[in-house]
């Protein structure tokens, strides 16, 4: 028996309910332009969250802060664990309202 979405979402960390927009991109890969597009969206869509891929290094707390710069609460950043299997990075990556890419690369 399959468990439900809001508790395979709590698996991940996300909230149980609202938009959940994804990228798994690297973060080199995200540009300001765009980010600044997508925290722009984050304002406009009340309690959707952004869920983007993990990363070593100060990539995630920049990313945060920039947030936290634009009038968006940090929180609404969520980061992906990581996958162990391609399987289980495709299974999670369906509980995604939206999935975004980055225009470079």
């Amino acid at each position: 028996e399959g468990s439900s979405e809001a508790s395979r979402r709590a698996e991940e960390g996300l909230p149980a309910r609202g938009v959940l927009i994804a990228n798994f991109n690297q973060l080199y890969k995200l540009d300001g332009d765009t980010f600044a597009i997508w925290l722009q969206v984050l304002k406009k869509v009340g309690g959707a969250v952004l869920w983007l891929r993990s990363e070593k290094g100060d990539g995630e707390r920049s990313l945060q802060r920039a947030a936290e710069k634009a009038g968006i609460d940090p929180g609404r950043i969520v980061f992906a664990r990581w996958a162990a299997t391609s399987d289980e990075h495709v299974r999670r990556s369906a509980l995604a309202s939206l999935s975004l890419d980055t225009p470079l690369y």
